[in-house]
């Protein structure tokens, strides 16, 4: 189902809120956009107008005369259309359309559609300075489930005016009850049959694909049904369909869900036939050179007024200022005590650096200080070295020195200025630069 009259958060509003903030981005760059809203109603060959007001079929013209054949057409001719300039108006429509539909309760569905529906928005934009127009339309398309009778138990009510037995009458109903309760078969029926009209499409159109590339055509019956003449264009040549598949995970259902996905899978290979977007195209085009001439004589005034200037900065940093010797010979004499003592045995962690050239014993006898226990502890960091124990240990007492080396350094605070040279005088031209770089990715889709 497409969520038409949920929340506003289902389908349909969410493609109305997307549709009214894309024609506002557009309008601000020099397209003009309309958008115009149908609902209808789909039920066996009638077709209903769920914004009238008075909820009625579409049949008489203008003219009075009878156009049921033909209210297809007038649906697709824009007849039926209403305008619209923001999502709230859509909204309305929709809660207005949705009150129009025919609904009942079946032992399914408490608020069950009886027919199919239809939500089909058209889009107008128009190129302001050439005129160049292109109308795009959107179906949504919410297809009543197909219904088995023993489930949806519709024709459970349905009997005869009068029911005898023996000769002798058992049982009668008002013709209004009778009416009434074939009425609901009937809706089942209509259902039913529109979703078969569908399915014989799709098949028609994935024999087609195969058909075409021995040269052989296929005719498509669209006009067995009005909810595939309606689709028709959503349904081949240049069209993007999405098909929304909806499935039940109940195990009495399986018979149905398995076969709602195998129809979703026969529409996912239907190959599409390309129709030249012409006008469209053009017109973006059009608007893609007009941009690129204002990008061109934009740039011309950034080199016309751009100038180098010298500019001067005071950068304040923190650094490091005296050392205190006589505790960093400490720090390392501590190191060095651990190694005499057979804390860390310097033989085996000499062993796993040796490869890569440090003079780990040469380090140690020239005494370790603030220099030497950097070095070493840089080199053991650096190098992927074997891990060891005794090399962890060292690795662990050279940090710990260093760390209360550097406690032992005062701070000190130093300004200095930094000299550069920057270009300056086109800072509008530039700023209208990359809003014009903008503009022209999103024309082309690219923002």
């Amino acid at each position: 189902g497409s969520g038409y009259g949920s929340t506003r958060y289902g389908l349909v509003p969410r493609v109305c809120e997307e549709l009214v903030s894309a024609m506002d981005a557009r309008r601000a760059l020099g397209i003009g956009a309309d958008l115009k809203v149908a609902y209808v109603e789909v039920f066996g060959a009638k077709v209903t107008d769920l914004l009238r007001d008075d909820g009625g079929a579409i049949g008489a013209a203008n003219d009075g005369a009878d156009n049921r054949f033909h209210a297809h057409r007038w649906v697709l001719e824009g007849r039926a259309d209403v305008p619209i300039d923001s999502v709230g108006g859509a909204l309305e429509l929709i809660s207005k359309g949705d009150s129009n539909k025919r609904k009942a309760a079946t032992a399914m569905n408490e608020r069950s559609s009886r027919a199919h529906a239809l939500f089909i928005l058209t889009l107008t934009q128009t190129e302001e300075n050439t005129g160049i127009e292109r109308t795009t339309r959107l179906f949504l398309a919410d297809l009543g489930g197909s219904e088995k009778l023993t489930k949806s138990q519709a024709a459970d009510d349905f009997k005869s005016h009068v029911v005898t037995i023996g000769g002798e009458e058992v049982s009668r109903i008002t013709w209004a009850e009778y009416y009434q309760h074939r009425g609901r078969l009937q809706e089942s029926l209509n259902i039913n049959v529109g979703l078969y009209a569908l399915q014989r499409c799709i098949e028609c159109l994935l024999q087609r694909n195969k058909m075409q590339a021995e040269g052989k055509q296929v005719h498509v019956p669209f006009a067995d049904s009005k909810l595939t003449l309606l689709l028709k264009d959503a349904l081949e040549g240049g069209a993007r369909t999405t098909v929304l598949v909806c499935a039940s995970l109940e195990p009495r259902n399986a018979v149905e869900s398995i076969s709602s996905l195998r129809f979703g899978e026969a529409c996912g290979r239907i190959e599409m036939r390309n129709k030249s977007s012409g006008d469209g195209a053009a017109m973006i085009k059009r608007l893609v050179s007009e941009i690129d001439e204002e990008i061109a004589a934009t740039q011309a005034i950034i080199v016309r007024d751009q100038r180098w200037e010298k500019r001067t900065k005071t950068v304040v940093s923190v650094v490091a200022g005296g050392f205190h010797e006589l505790d960093a010979g400490m720090a390392g004499a501590t190191v060095t005590k651990d190694i005499a003592d057979g804390e860390i045995d310097l033989g085996e962690v000499a062993a796993g650096v040796a490869v890569v050239g440090i003079d780990l014993e040469g380090l140690v006898k020239g005494g370790l200080n603030r220099y030497s226990i950097a070095e070493l502890k840089s080199a053991l960091a650096s190098r992927q070295l074997e891990t060891s124990g005794e090399k962890q240990k060292l690795f662990d007492r050279l940090r710990e020195a260093l760390a209360a080396e550097d406690a032992l350094v005062a701070k000190e605070t130093v300004s200095h200025e930094v000299v550069a040279n920057v270009l300056v005088g086109a800072e509008e031209a530039e700023a209208k630069l990359e809003a014009l770089l903008m503009r022209k990715r999103e024309l082309l889709g690219e923002a």
